[in-house]
């Protein structure tokens, strides 16, 4: 929604009258929620509206953000989200689509939007919205309208429009839609009306602890606080906003109650509560695992056009895939993230299928016990089986991984496909209560790195501080999901849950070659 970013920032032409800007829609009004606001002419100001208590993190997007990565949006934190569907009477935005179904697999609340243009008949861009939109399915958010814009029309003939679409939409969904527009706007441009303030109110206001609102209104729902970068998952800036309640209050404003099975974690379901549609990143059992590249624990970071999802092969019937490059800097990653029930010794290994895996130079780092080993093999060495990668020492706990990129050094007119699949963790030492003093009392065990690295300069140099990396970082961050409705970002210690550091870098480089 772009246009929020005016703001009226003139403050309605106020700009030039210091004294009456601070109370315009884009100053912070110090007032307290319950004041009745004040009227300058016939322009009138409400005061300040706070949240009611707890708020929900979600943003709104359009094809400007391009074509995002949802599984990392919803790993970041990022509860809900409204896409833009359609403007005026024939345009359709070419994300909204991807977006729409893509925030359901993943398990964000979901919301489409209408641009509206006060211009155009008010029930052609109803019927419009309606044919892009689809039916709404349960868990899915009203739909809204993004009112911004005058385009020469007059107050009345923008609510009466308004209401004409909402009225449709309404009748069409059962669901009273949200308005989004600004205190600046609304109260400049549309006459602080109040004909539609029946509609669910989305506040714009930006830089500001809370919102105020046009006097039409007592309260918000959404609130749009500011555009900034950082959501993992989109490159760039994003529209930020917040939701008036908690999960279960957003749960509730959705009209669905949460189902067991329908494939989303929402409300109150928990990966104890309903496995099924809460997935978490699985412990590595005393005796080792398959960690495969369908779990949350495998999370992939790049280009969503140039990631390839191959069904015909990989261990357990899938896997992903990208092209080799010589470029500098990764744009295609993937990170399996390891957390062990107990400190061992593994063998490391990655599945090959023949006709993906040909990178003859892939660079892996394998994070295990503070230490970083840097390791480069041939996936074309072995066709359609296990791949060695290394034995490695790993403490019990999270904050270890295997990493793979795709800048491996060989030219992209090569069409060198790499492979990113399944990793396999076999126990080497006896598991059990007795292992750490087997380990020991048996030289030919690998001790645990990060104990010795003080006592033994040697095997400090062997620490994810002082490796060797070739340019890369020794310590790779990632965002995770522990749980429906608890996604956090890790913190960035060597137990914690990482975050990718190249993330911007990779979503940014759209040059990618496809």
């Amino acid at each position: 929604m772009p246009a929020n970013r005016r703001c009226i920032r003139l403050g309605f032409l106020l700009a030039t009258l210091p004294a009456l800007a601070a109370l315009s829609g884009c100053a912070e009004d110090a007032r307290p929620s319950e004041h009745p606001g004040v009227t300058i002419g016939e322009v009138s100001f409400a005061a300040r509206v706070c949240a009611d208590g707890p708020t929900l993190e979600g943003i709104d997007i359009s094809h400007w953000q391009g074509s995002v990565n949802w599984d990392q949006i919803a790993a970041g934190g990022i509860d809900f989200a409204y896409f833009k569907a359609s403007e005026g009477t024939g345009y359709v935005d070419d994300q909204f689509a991807r977006n729409w179904s893509e925030s359901r697999r993943v398990g964000v609340a979901r919301g489409a939007y209408h641009y509206f243009r006060p211009e155009m008949d008010a029930l052609t861009q109803a019927n419009h919205f309606l044919s892009v939109m689809g039916t709404l399915e349960p868990g899915d958010l009203p739909p809204m309208i993004d009112v911004e814009e005058t385009r020469g029309v007059g107050c009345t003939g923008i609510t009466n429009g308004i209401r004409a679409w909402a009225d449709r939409v309404e009748e069409a969904t059962g669901r009273k839609p949200v308005i989004y527009t600004s205190i600046g706007f609304w109260s400049g441009s549309v006459c602080n009306s109040s004909a539609v303030n029946d509609l669910i109110l989305w506040a714009a206001h930006w830089e500001v602890t809370c919102p105020t609102i046009p006097d039409a209104w007592s309260d918000w729902v959404f609130w749009q606080y500011d555009v900034l970068p950082g959501v993992p998952g989109i490159s760039g800036d994003v529209d930020r906003d917040v939701f008036n309640g908690d999960l279960a209050a957003l749960a509730a404003f959705t009209n669905s109650a949460p189902v067991c099975g329908d494939g989303r974690c929402t409300g109150d379901e928990n990966h104890t509560t309903c496995p099924a549609d809460c997935p978490i990143c699985e412990p590595i059992p005393p005796e080792g695992r398959i960690v495969d590249d369908t779990e949350v624990c495998a999370v992939r970071v790049g280009g969503s056009d140039s990631w390839f999802n191959a069904t015909d092969g990989g261990y357990g019937g899938s896997l992903w895939w990208t092209h080799a490059w010589d470029d500098p800097d990764p744009d295609n990653q993937t990170t399996w993230q390891l957390d062990f029930v107990e400190a061992g010794n593994y063998r490391v290994e990655a599945y090959m299928d023949a006709d993906y895996a040909m990178s003859h130079l892939a660079p892996y780092s394998i994070l295990h016990a503070g230490a970083t080993d840097n390791v480069t093999v041939d996936q074309a060495s072995i066709a359609d089986d296990w791949l060695t990668l290394g034995e490695y020492a790993f403490a019990a706990g999270g904050g270890q991984h295997v990493h793979l990129r795709d800048n491996t050094g060989e030219a992209y007119s090569l069409r060198l496909r790499i492979a990113y699949d399944a990793i396999r963790l076999t126990r080497l030492d006896p598991p059990g209560p007795d292992a750490d003093a087997d380990a020991d009392a048996d030289p030919d065990v690998v001790e645990d790195v990060a104990a010795d690295a003080d006592a033994d300069p040697d095997v400090a140099q062997d620490t994810g501080e002082d490796a060797p990396t070739d340019g890369q970082p020794d310590v790779i961050y990632i965002w995770v999901d522990d749980g429906c409705g608890c996604r956090a970002a890790g913190d960035a210690s060597a137990a914690g849950l990482l975050f990718l550091p190249l993330l911007g870098l990779a979503l940014a480089l759209r040059r990618r070659r496809r």
